[in-house]
């Protein structure tokens, strides 16, 4: 009987390892991650800029000025130097009230509020307000008629503002001059004090107290 042979081969396992993930997903996942982010970093230093240029932009807003008429309304003269440079001449004694009317301007794009004047250490002074369309004859009239304060004042138009002024004690031959209105007004929230100058439209410097020169200067001098 013939004997059968087996034979051996060897077997060779080959493990084959896992496919690298080359999927560009995860790449292009972090790339919009850091897009994202940077954008958000310029958004947030682009609304700090803003707010910073916004706030330096409010606190120095500043659109006051005189308007284009004025007048006389009690215990008041106006002296002419010849040169265009007028003044106020507060005639009486001590403790005299004294009322001008100027016109108040708001040139900026915000509407602003008007609160009152700041103290002024040449003399006691007050504002009363009225439309620069009144219908009342004359500026006595339009005194009586005017409002206290505050005061809305819209952008790009007018009010009348009459300042009432106390003489104080003058000393012989001393001068006492009021060149700015102090006004204190708000806007956007917050509050100022602005110097309006009293040369640069229709009226005049206040003059408290004066000298023997501008009382000279007075078309009913003798």
């Amino acid at each position: 009987m013939a004997m059968r042979r087996r034979y051996r081969f060897p077997v060779t396992t080959v493990i084959e390892a896992p496919a690298a993930n080359t999927s560009p997903r995860p790449r292009r996942r972090r790339i919009i991650v850091r897009v994202v982010a940077a954008l958000v970093s310029l958004a947030v230093l682009a609304g700090a800029a803003f707010g910073i240029s916004w706030l330096i932009y409010i606190h120095r807003y500043q659109p006051l000025g005189l308007g284009n008429t004025g007048g006389l309304v009690r215990s008041v003269s106006v002296v002419d130097d010849g040169l265009g440079d007028e003044a106020y001449l507060v005639r009486g004694p001590t403790g005299t009230r004294a009322t001008m009317m100027y016109s108040l301007r708001n040139d900026g794009p915000f509407d602003v509020t008007i609160l009152g004047p700041e103290s002024y250490p040449l003399g006691q002074m007050s504002f009363t307000w009225e439309s620069i369309n009144s219908e009342a004859a004359g500026l006595p009239a339009m005194f009586a008629a005017s409002h206290a304060m505050p005061a809305r004042l819209r952008s790009h138009q007018q009010i009348r503002l009459f300042v009432t002024v106390t003489k104080p004690r003058c000393t012989p031959g001393g001068s006492n001059v009021i060149s700015g209105l102090p006004v204190r007004w708000k806007a956007l929230g917050i509050h100022h004090v602005t110097q309006v100058d009293l040369t640069g439209g229709v009226g005049g410097r206040i003059a408290l107290c004066f000298g023997a020169k501008a009382l000279r200067l007075l078309p009913d001098h003798r």
